[in-house]
């Protein structure tokens, strides 16, 4: 009787642990979790206005790079926007604070842009060469801070990052080329 009580509790080990080693066996597979996601795209284009000023951008602020006739001096207040706003973006970055960095970001590019295509079309051909050489040394100097900062930039707001980078080193390719008078480089990545 306890040899066939043993063998009965035998089978039944046998028999759970078979349809338990089945029931593993065919549970769907799972696969990695889906990645985070990821912050809409920037249009920059949505992001200036008619002038070509960021709309984030205060209207003082505005009014006042506008009124300015002398190159000189609108040189030196678009130089201390750029330099306000890279100083704000880092330090919005170190703050692990990435939606105001966008933010911030966004309207230095859109401040560069501005000052480039100001200089290239509105400033006579003998005064813009040095301007525009200035200006492409400054947008360089500031990339320098920008790269290395992508990393920083939470995952969520990475690539929008990535465009505001690239929309910035185009605005100095273009400033190289018009302080040239030519076409020395095509794309952001060229060598001149």
């Amino acid at each position: 009787m306890l040899r066939s009580l043993y063998k009965q509790m035998l089978g039944l080990a046998i028999l759970v642990s078979v349809f338990a080693a089945s029931g593993r066996a065919q549970a769907p597979f799972i696969g990695p979790p889906p990645p985070p996601p990821k912050a809409v795209p920037i249009n920059f284009a949505n992001t200036v206005d008619s002038d070509g000023v960021p709309k984030e951008f205060p209207a003082s602020d505005k009014s006042r790079i506008l009124a300015e006739k002398d190159e000189k001096e609108r040189y030196r207040i678009y130089l201390s926007y750029l330099d306000s706003y890279r100083d704000q973006t880092r330090r919005f970055i170190a703050q692990n604070n990435s939606t105001d960095a966008i933010r911030v970001m966004t309207v230095y590019a859109g401040i560069a842009r501005h000052a480039v295509k100001y200089f290239e079309t509105e400033v006579p051909s003998k005064k813009r060469e040095s301007l525009l050489k200035k200006l492409d040394l400054e947008l360089r100097s500031d990339l320098l801070y920008f790269e290395p900062m992508l990393r920083d930039f939470s995952f969520y707001h990475n690539d929008n990052a990535a465009a505001l980078i690239l929309i910035i080193k185009q605005a100095r390719v273009d400033a190289l080329n018009a302080s040239f008078g030519g076409e020395i480089l095509h794309k952001p990545g060229d060598k001149p």
